[in-house]
């Protein structure tokens, strides 16, 4: 029996985050911009350094994420454009803020660095290097009315329906012939998709 025990801790992998993420980056790093991948990685490395650099990706738990996403809400922003905190560690940036008072990071930025831990982790449990996403359910709630567009006014839309290209136009070949006043009727995209 003790042979066994052995055997299944040898089993486990470990491999750290950093170690993973190449991985990762190979199989799902295609069809993903390079800008998003770029902060999935300043993320992982946050993270990483939080829980250590070294540490199995296996053996974080869920306590541990919910520990750095509450820190997350102390971190300063812009910390890459701050000389101050070149080269420090992700619990000695917050604690030297603590003397500099710059402002936190928003609550969007903590969604946003929590959406791109929970993707990558989705991949490592999706490829058995973990049992469970520990960042499942941590993200905080946004509240997105803030972000609707403007509704247009009575006279804006008077103006957008009122013009050529829905009253008729002179041509449908470019922008001089649909902004023109003609007999041409447009009932392609251009006529519906406003309407909608």
């Amino acid at each position: 029996a003790d042979t066994s025990a052995k055997t299944n801790s040898l089993d486990v992998d470990q491999s750290s985050l950093l170690e993973l993420w190449a991985s990762h980056e190979r199989q799902r790093g295609e069809g993903v911009k390079s800008a998003t991948l770029s902060d999935r990685q300043v993320s992982l490395r946050w993270f990483a350094d939080f829980v250590g650099i070294a540490k199995p990706a296996a053996s974080i738990t869920k306590a541990d994420a919910v520990k750095w996403r509450d820190l997350l809400y102390q971190f300063p922003s812009k910390t890459a454009q701050r000389k101050e905190f070149a080269d420090q560690s992700f619990k000695d940036i917050i604690k030297l803020n603590e003397r500099f008072g710059h402002s936190v990071i928003s609550q969007r930025t903590v969604a946003k660095h929590i959406s791109g831990l929970f993707t990558f982790y989705q991949w490592l449990l999706d490829e058995g290097r973990v049992s469970e996403n520990v960042f499942t359910g941590l993200a905080p709630i946004i509240n997105r009315k803030g972000k609707q567009a403007a509704e247009f006014s009575d006279e804006q839309l008077g103006q957008l329906f009122g013009s050529p290209l829905f009253t008729g136009c002179a041509s449908t070949k470019d922008i001089r012939g649909y902004s023109s006043q003609g007999e041409t009727q447009v009932r392609d995209w251009r006529f519906w998709l406003p309407l909608m």
